[in-house]
């Protein structure tokens, strides 16, 4: 069983920067990356100078970009890797989730100008990590993320 309460007053600092370059007509390549410091601050709290849980201490990610005008639309090829620092899943800061990293890919058609298909595969190499945890006495408590993931998306716009 699992107990939750709110954890006091914390302090979070950080930077996120972004860059996007069109290196070719109908190519870009982004890129990304931020920081955090996060921790409790009261005193009188138990957690104290504890990270706060589930605020990585870094992220980043980069994708390149297509969009492959043909006569039957436009084909929309994407590549990305994404990468999560470490974190916590508790106030102790005794269940951790190290650093780890996804590539997700996905090939979109933009039929018209009202109906996009894609088809994506989200975490390629099936990366396992924890997506959540938590202690129930003396044990430690933890969800798997899903894997890789394939899936399709459509969108179609009526008005």
């Amino acid at each position: 069983m699992q107990t939750l309460s709110n954890a006091g007053k914390a302090d979070a600092t950080g930077v996120e920067l972004e860059a996007k370059w069109r290196f070719a007509p109908g190519w870009s390549w982004d890129i990304n990356g931020n920081v955090i410091r996060s921790e409790f601050t009261n005193d009188s709290e138990l957690y104290h100078g504890n990270r706060v849980p589930f605020v990585p201490r870094y992220g980043a990610g980069s994708s390149v970009n297509g969009v492959i005008d043909t006569r039957y639309g436009a084909l929309m090829p994407r590549l990305a890797v994404n990468l999560v620092g470490p974190h916590y899943f508790d106030g102790d800061n005794q269940l951790r989730q190290g650093t780890y990293a996804t590539l997700d890919s996905s090939l979109g058609w933009q039929a018209t100008e009202r109906m996009n298909i894609s088809v994506y595969v989200d975490n390629l190499f099936d990366r396992r990590y924890r997506t959540y945890g938590y202690m129930n006495g003396s044990s430690a408590v933890a969800q798997v993320n899903m894997g890789r993931t394939v899936g399709i998306n459509t969108r179609i716009d009526f008005f």
